[in-house]
């Protein structure tokens, strides 16, 4: 599964919870997550948002989990559905 097939299934109206994505580059897990369709925070390892946003751009997803429900830890001003 690509990134984009990922959070086009996930991006949608009502659903809230987090995605975890372990890209085979990667020794930490990139967790997005969801409120009400909107990403509403990216974190990969110790990146920041912007360097998380960069670094997952053309990464090859290994393994990947939704957990409905969880809701966000952290909340950006604006969703990032656009910039992912």
């Amino acid at each position: 599964m690509t990134l984009n097939e990922l959070l086009k299934k996930h991006l949608t109206k009502g659903t809230t919870g987090q995605i975890l994505i372990k890209f085979a580059s990667l020794d930490f897990l990139c967790k997005i997550s969801i409120d009400d369709g909107d990403a509403c925070y990216v974190s990969c390892g110790n990146l920041s948002v912007e360097d998380s946003l960069d670094y997952i751009a053309a990464k090859e997803i290994e393994e990947c989990k939704f957990i409905d429900g969880i809701t966000c830890p952290k909340r950006l001003e604006k969703p990032l559905n656009a910039k992912l």
